[in-house]
């Protein structure tokens, strides 16, 4: 791992790796101009996986304002879906300092027990990782970064969905459960 005053990163293996598109360095948190931290959410490989795992330690024990987002939905965001693909539209780290804060903080990741039914319709209890729900804010907009737990894999399915109004005095569980309930017609 690498820092500069307000990144931390991993620079690519010398070594060629499938897993990584033509690049210096993966972003692993940048420091935001609200004093919050913006780390990286994404998945990804190992070595860089390693060294992203220390810095959500490091930053989770700092008790320090911070979100987990992947780095892809925050382009997702700031091209209002044209680009969601950290590689092929990185932000300025000066840019993203300015544009984006930290609304609602994360908690940190976490390992939660949820009851779940297969395709049988039998219900089962199953382990699902997240991410540390947040709010953020990327240019004007406002977005609840989270996990679904029903989603289809052992992490359940990540989201980024757009509020319509910033959040006010509503707590972010509450917040998810809404993003969460099915619409009935």
């Amino acid at each position: 791992m690498k820092a500069t005053e307000d990144m931390l990163y991993s620079p690519i293996p010398a070594r060629s790796w499938p897993d990584y598109r033509p690049a210096e360095r993966v972003p692993l948190a940048v420091r935001l101009d609200d004093g919050g931290l913006l780390v990286n959410g994404a998945g990804l490989s190992w070595p860089i996986s390693r060294h992203q795992r220390k810095t959500l330690r490091a930053v989770e024990a700092s008790k320090s304002r911070f979100g987990v987002v992947p780095y892809h939905s925050i382009v997702a965001a700031w091209t209002d879906g044209e680009k969601d693909d950290w590689d092929q539209a990185p932000i300025p780290t000066r840019d993203l300092q300015k544009e984006v804060s930290i609304i609602v903080p994360s908690e940190g990741e976490r390992w939660k027990e949820v009851k779940v039914k297969d395709k049988h319709g039998q219900e089962e209890t199953t382990t699902v990782h997240t991410l540390g729900d947040s709010v953020i804010r990327v240019k004007d907009r406002y977005y609840l970064s989270a996990v679904d737990e029903t989603g289809s894999s052992m992490n359940g399915m990540y989201f980024l969905a757009e509020l319509l109004t910033p959040p006010q005095n509503i707590t972010l569980e509450l917040m998810v459960f809404v993003c969460h309930t099915p619409v009935l017609s």
